[in-house]
């Protein structure tokens, strides 16, 4: 904190500064970049608690609970590309509020319907992760887009950082 802080006083009047947090005052940037953390928080935690949940609780091989995620992977891989075309044709808004709307009716399901059988995981994490493919990268270039050209490469190294940042998150105990 105190480290962030000083690079804020620092860099706040610094023209040449590597990363601006002026970039910050843009509210369509600064609130898709945090949708964009959440996103990965939560990701990275069902990826890391459902193999576990599906040996402790359903008394699963480590096998299985390896294989419980990998159809929601692929689905993720196939909606990122089918949320690409939307983007290019339609703008972000769809495929982000798509996403949003598949990925929490997943997670919501998943509170409702506990305790889950391993197909219930499979299925309510292919519609998580299905959403995900379709918001995560619309929110990224919907952000950067918000910035300008000029920017680009700061906003990209923001949400690349705050990615990794979110991925520690999303694993801690």
């Amino acid at each position: 904190i105190i480290s962030l802080l000083i690079w804020l006083k620092i860099s706040w009047s610094d023209k040449a500064a590597l990363i601006s947090p002026k970039l910050f005052k843009n509210l369509r940037f600064s609130m898709q970049l945090i949708a964009y953390c959440f996103a990965k928080i939560a990701t990275l935690a069902l990826g890391f608690i459902f193999p576990i949940y599906v040996q402790t609780v359903n008394h699963g091989s480590v096998s299985l609970a390896g294989w419980v995620t990998f159809p929601g992977a692929v689905i993720n891989a196939l909606m990122a590309a089918v949320a690409g075309k939307l983007l290019d044709k339609k703008g972000a808004r769809l495929p982000i509020i798509m996403g949003i709307i598949a990925s929490l009716t997943s997670l919501i399901l998943m509170n409702v319907l506990a305790p889950l059988s391993n197909l219930a995981i499979v299925l309510l994490y292919v519609l998580y992760y299905g959403g995900y493919g379709m918001c995560f990268g619309s929110l990224m270039t919907s952000g950067l887009i918000t910035l300008g050209k000029e920017n680009h490469a700061q906003g990209n190294a923001i949400f690349n950082t705050l990615q990794q940042f979110s991925g520690a998150l999303g694993t801690a105990p």
